[in-house]
């Protein structure tokens, strides 16, 4: 495939260059203007979609017992008798955004006014709203008006710290949790890692973690690029393909959550990989014709760039198959980055070189003698390198039979935040923060056979079922403002039939936030019918610690066991287990899911265009182990280690793929050249594709994964596993490109990947090549022009 540019007017050049630099500058522009518009909204609860089965049956929940965002606060050492309680009850509700506070007080005297016994009371409130040692401490459960998004709960938040201030409560002794809180708190962090106004600005590492890395990276590009002024165009190229990406999500209505904060990070790896090997293709290039060189190194960067951006976008665009909406997002508009960054670097890029004054190339040949020689090295050895490194794989990839997955938001923060210890402290001395609701069923004809004030016990048994659960801190229900079975009076049964007949009635507001009738069916996880329309339904609500290891599916499990035990004696009884826990589990579930069905369908399409590039099946299946090597290699030791993947890692594996088929089919591509222009020495081709590619792919790789290792100084530990994560899997890639793969194609398989090719000066000698070569050869032609 001949590289030589057609002779054209060098003022037309210049012209046409002028032309793209403008347009791109006016999209650069209207690009900044979006981002006043993007907004940042990190609620988990909106990750699955509403039609997911679990999202699908809370949701039904919600419906028939309305609960409000709740917080609870408390301060350490607070009692029931505790004065300054009152006054802090008092300011929170003139707070905005505040529509009730729940205080332990109301509810002991809503259970007494109906008979119970205070301690009782005060038992029965144990886990929820009052300590167990002691009853100390206590909490007040403050509802938020659900109209309020993030921003605003951060006021409210704010408020309720001047309110415990105003009534003399020390702020170090305040504590408050929920899933606002986490909410708010999550947003507060990503904001820091982008910009902290509470560190000085020398210590930029801390102050923009997103930003060092950036600077970070920039720095080395002129190191290693050796010439400022072609440096400044890549990074700027890079930035540019960056700032247009992001501005596609307020354009699209989206907004920006924890998963697509590092979606940034990724597109200047991706920018910055093209980009360099167009830098270094221009170089190249000039040493013969620095006038044509701009032309000549956008025809050679044309086919390797153009089909590595095309995988790394078939990788991302699997992420698009996700039931978790910030992966499917991430793996969208990053797709579409992909194009953006092509567009970037080989349309951009040329034309900036071609206008701005750049330089003569320098270090070209020394740095590419170096890579020429290690690839001959590798030649030579290329049997042992291979099995090694397959050795390597193998004993990594069996470390994923501990892999597992992490979805609590809380796990996100370091240990030693306030968020932490605000947590730590209510799980510690009061209640569990994550809530699991349990909804009793009894169908219109249970209803008719068991008297109302059995289905308060059975309810009860339900309950203390639910209760006895060890990850369980403590429940409420109906049954708790009632009095025990042994204490009941003529009079208090007739209470009871009044309350029966009100709830049918819908007339009983206190009653009715527990006990209520079916307006519409549930359907389950397996299209099966959980209640219908008319049937009775009690909800318990029970509190569990978002702190501890618990595995969310045994407790789903567990409970479910629990309450199916107290159903089995009884017809027409039956219960459905949800709430945060569940879609929690959900949730968890969708990560591993989401990570197998991207990868295995990015794999699959790469494997057949590999297999179609290379015209042979057998030869795609080999090129792809090098590519599997990155994943393989990082994914497998972290399982050896026990650490697991939450949704920001779970991310990379397909990006790793696609960034990893990016050196290969540079490799390949300069592979095949020199086969096809020399002759079948495969040791001279390796060494010829080491001394143009390798350069690029050794710097691209230092580059981007020295500047993602600067996310490790990222409070949020989303961000810091991301940076060493996607740093470890860059690397690794470098390995696979530099010495696995070709290892492979020196040694006895490489015929299988790249057939036996003979030089040009034979070609009368050679038979014609069949019309699938001509089309593949027509492809890359059509791509280059």
């Amino acid at each position: 495939m001949s590289t030589e540019p057609a002779t054209v007017n060098p003022v037309r050049q210049t012209l046409e260059a002028l032309a793209i630099v403008v347009a791109m500058l006016a999209a650069l522009v209207f690009a900044l203007l979006q981002f006043g518009g993007l907004e940042s909204d990190n609620d988990v609860g909106k990750w699955l979609p509403a039609n997911d089965p679990q999202a699908r049956i809370l949701e039904w929940t919600r419906r028939h017992f309305p609960s409000e965002d709740r917080i609870f606060v408390t301060w350490a050492g607070s009692s029931l008798g505790d004065a300054r309680g009152q006054r802090f009850e008092a300011a929170l509700e003139k707070i905005d955004g505040v529509i009730d506070v729940t205080t332990p007080t109301e509810l002991v005297d809503r259970m007494t006014d109906i008979g119970v016994d205070e301690d009782e009371a005060l038992d029965r409130l144990e886990g929820l709203l009052v300590g167990k040692a002691g009853r100390s401490p206590v909490a007040y459960s403050v509802a938020l008006d659900e109209e309020n998004e993030s921003l605003e709960t951060e006021q409210i938040l704010d408020a309720i710290r001047d309110a415990a201030a105003a009534a003399d409560i020390p702020s170090d002794q305040l504590h408050m949790g929920g899933t606002r809180v986490a909410g708010t708190e999550l947003d507060r962090f990503v904001h820091q890692a982008e910009w902290n106004r509470d560190v000085p600005a020398w210590m930029l590492w801390k102050k923009s973690p997103l930003g060092f890395s950036a600077l970070f990276s920039a720095i080395l590009a002129v190191v290693l690029l050796r010439q400022i002024v072609l440096a400044g165009l890549v990074l700027f190229v890079t930035l540019s393909a960056t700032i247009m990406t992001v501005a596609i999500v307020p354009l699209s209505g989206a907004t920006m959550n924890m998963v697509l904060i590092v979606m940034p990070s990724l597109l200047m790896v991706l920018t910055l990989s093209a980009s360099i090997h167009v830098a270094n293709y221009w170089k190249h290039a000039a040493l013969t014709d620095r006038a044509t060189a701009p032309e000549v190194a956008r025809r050679e960067a044309a086919v390797p760039c153009a089909l590595a951006s095309m995988t790394t976008a078939i990788g991302l665009a699997s992420l698009g198959t996700s039931p978790l909406t910030p992966v499917r997002h991430f793996g969208l508009y990053s797709a579409a980055g992909c194009f953006i960054s092509l567009i970037c670097s080989l349309v951009v890029l040329p034309a900036l070189i071609r206008l701005l004054p750049v330089g003569r190339p320098r270090g070209v040949t020394r740095v590419s003698d170096h890579f020429s020689a290690f690839g001959t090295r590798i030649a030579q050895h290329a049997v042992p390198v291979s099995l090694t490194c397959l050795a390597l794989f193998g004993i990594a990839a069996l470390g994923m039979t501990r892999f597992h997955t992490e979805t609590k938001v809380i796990h996100y923060f370091p240990t030693d935040s306030r968020i932490i210890a605000d947590y730590r402290f209510i799980e510690d001395e009061l209640t569990g923060i994550i809530p699991v609701e349990v909804v009793v069923r009894f169908t219109p004809e249970a209803t008719q056979e068991i008297p109302f004030i059995e289905r308060v016990e059975i309810v009860r048994e339900v309950e203390r079922s639910v209760s006895s659960h060890p990850d369980v801190t403590g429940t409420l229900a109906l049954p708790d403002f009632l009095r025990g079975a042994e204490n009941r009076s003529i009079g208090y049964n007739v209470r009871l039939r009044r309350m029966e007949a009100s709830i049918a009635e819908n007339d009983d507001a206190e009653a009715g936030q527990f006990v209520t009738l079916a307006r519409e069916d549930a359907i389950g996880p397996q299209e099966e019918l959980l209640a219908n329309r008319g049937d009775e339904l009690w909800q318990i609500t029970a509190q569990v610690k978002i702190l501890s290891d618990l595995n969310y599916a045994s407790l789903t499990g567990d409970l479910t066991g629990r309450i199916d035990d107290v159903f089995s004696r009884y017809t027409g009884v039956s219960g459905i287990v949800t709430g945060t826990v569940p879609l929690f589990l959900r949730t968890q579930q969708a990560v591993l899911e989401s990570l197998i069905k991207s990868f295995g369908i990015a794999f699959a399409v790469i494997a057949l265009l590999m297999m179609v590039m290379l015209r042979s099946v057998g030869g795609g299946v080999l090129t792809m182990l090098p590519n599997l090597l990155p994943v393989g290699l990082v994914f497998g030791t972290i399982s050896w280690f026990g650490l697991a993947t939450d949704i920001g890692t779970m991310i990379t594996a397909s990006v790793a793929l696609g960034i990893a088929v990016d050196g290969t089919l540079h490799l390949i591509t300069w592979f095949r050249r020199h086969l096809d222009e020399n002759g079948g020495d495969r040791p001279a081709a390796i060494a010829s594709a080491m001394s143009h590619c390798g350069p690029a792919m050794w710097q691209t790789s230092l580059i981007v994964s020295a500047g993602l290792m600067m996310l490790v100084f990222a409070d949020l530990l989303l961000i810091l596993r991301f940076g060493w994560l996607m740093a470890s899997l860059v690397g690794a890639a470098l390995i696979a490109d530099l010495v696995y793969l070709p290892s492979l194609l020196c040694g006895p398989l490489g015929r299988w990947i790249v057939p036996h090719r003979r030089s040009a000066s034979t070609h009368d000698d050679m038979k014609q090549p069949d019309a699938g070569e001509q089309q593949i050869d027509h492809a890359e032609s059509s791509i280059s022009r």
